[in-house]
């Protein structure tokens, strides 16, 4: 493993550390390195659907441009994260951190919740209410406050124009309650299976108003994304206790505004757009659908989603409403994951949760 020793915090706005403050830092880094590197185990969520909001198997946002708008429900990165002039509203029945990054974070703006990194987090201009964890460095390169504490593996760099109301530690174990490896592949092989199934009905159109008509149980509809992108409506018909997937599989999509219209008792959180071959998806204008494209580098510039957004990567400043697909599984537990490799993993997967068709 090789150490950030402290160097210039590039893009932090931070002067290096002095040599004696840096060979003091460095040899508590050897210190505890095993300490950081034999976390605890990250507990399992049972649906990471459920669970966030908005979701990316790579980024959000970088340091050149941070991600702008603001999320309802909690967020997650396996990546690295950048946000500014953004808010995190995380609703008051969720527990847990609002933000899980699994790479290092710079953090403008307000946030309602705990944050969480396995690298580095620095702040400037910032509100968060809960703790800050971060498995490297804490640093800022702005004022602000923290409503928790500040804890670090490896250093926190704060000065008095950033309150810190709760306490300030350097050396602390670092234990995500995530695993995004898991939840990275939970999506991808979700999306993959749900891309895989023959689809059991098609749709009718009209003047550009899709509609489609499904039945008790689990629905797939595939459609081509230039379909997709020239509707100005979808209507899906079905019972109360339908779930529809709707498949589009090209490897380019770009969905602008579309009225969703659910009818029959069906429920948006019953419905899912999968785009498990997407490379490229472009988002803009006002989708009230749940979106999972694990694969794809998104753009969305502007416009809302209000459903649960995952993708293989964001870039933007589009708003992401509070909603979610109610039909997901769970994970393996990560003390698992360590066991399996190759197709033994990809088999208990599907052993453990169950595959779309079964929901």
């Amino acid at each position: 493993m090789q150490l950030p020793y402290v160097r210039t915090l590039a893009g932090y706005g931070q002067q290096e550390i002095p040599y004696m403050k840096r060979s003091f830092v460095a040899i508590g880094a050897m210190l505890c390195v095993t300490v950081i590197t034999a976390t605890a185990q990250a507990d399992m969520i049972d649906d990471p659907f459920n669970y966030f909001n908005v979701y990316s198997l790579g980024d959000i946002g970088s340091e050149a441009s941070p991600y702008h708008s603001d999320f309802q429900g909690r967020a997650g990165a396996a990546g690295n994260v950048a946000f500014s002039s953004f808010s995190l509203l995380n609703q008051p029945n969720q527990t847990g951190p609002a933000l899980h990054v699994g790479g290092s974070a710079r953090l403008t703006g307000a946030y309602l919740g705990d944050v969480e990194a396995g690298g580095d987090i620095a702040l400037g201009g910032v509100g968060i209410s809960g703790n800050v964890t971060a498995g490297g460095y804490i640093v800022q390169f702005g004022g602000g406050s923290v409503g928790g504490n500040a804890h670090a593996g490896l250093g926190v760099a704060l000065n008095e124009t950033l309150t810190v109301y709760g306490d300030t530690q350097t050396g602390m174990q670092y234990a995500p309650t995530t695993d995004h490896q898991a939840i990275s592949d939970y999506f991808r092989n979700t999306s993959a299976d749900i891309g895989a199934m023959s689809a059991t009905g098609s749709y009718t159109e009209e003047w550009g108003h899709l509609t489609f008509t499904g039945t008790e149980g689990v629905n797939v509809v595939n459609i081509a994304a230039e379909d997709l992108q020239a509707a100005w409506k979808f209507t899906i018909d079905a019972p109360t206790d339908a779930i529809v997937y709707v498949n589009v599989p090209d490897t380019d999509v770009t969905l602008d505004w579309t009225a969703w219209n659910y009818e029959g008792g069906i429920l948006a959180e019953d419905v899912l757009l999968n785009m498990s071959n997407a490379e490229y998806l472009e988002l803009s204008s006002t989708n009230a659908v749940n979106i999972l494209a694990p694969l794809a580098a998104t753009d969305f510039d502007s416009g809302l989603i209000a459903g649960t957004l995952i993708v293989g990567d964001l870039q933007g400043g589009g708003q992401v409403n509070n909603g979610s697909f109610g039909h997901g599984g769970s994970i393996p537990e990560p003390a698992s994951i360590l066991l399996l490799a190759g197709g033994t993993w990809a088999a208990l997967l599907r052993r453990r949760r169950p595959g779309p068709s079964q929901r």
